[in-house]
């Protein structure tokens, strides 16, 4: 708990809200043929980790370290598998 008011996080962390969204059919082409669903970024935290590797508002994540994201949880899972400094591949595209 300490970890917190001194201004640091006691685990991994994106820095971003993200909400669930259907693909268009026409983003479906450059993706995996069963991606259906993506996690939209809402929200990207001043100063956060995926703010400085260049997260996007409006940027759609689709996997991260090799897991699909077809909801929420599933990427909660690989950030509370990973360490801190961690970097997670994904896959995310910006053109929407």
């Amino acid at each position: 708990m300490s970890s917190w008011r001194e201004g640091t996080s006691p685990g991994p962390y994106m820095g971003v809200a993200m909400q669930p969204v259907s693909v268009p059919e026409n983003a479906r082409a450059k993706l995996p043929p069963e991606t259906r669903v993506g996690l939209l970024v809402t929200h990207v935290e001043n100063g956060g980790p995926a703010e400085k590797a260049g997260v996007l508002l409006g940027d759609m994540f689709f996997e991260v370290g090799g897991t699909s994201l077809e909801h929420m949880d599933a990427l909660q899972d690989s950030i509370r598998r990973a360490k801190v400094g961690d970097i997670l591949q994904n896959q995310t595209d910006s053109r929407w």
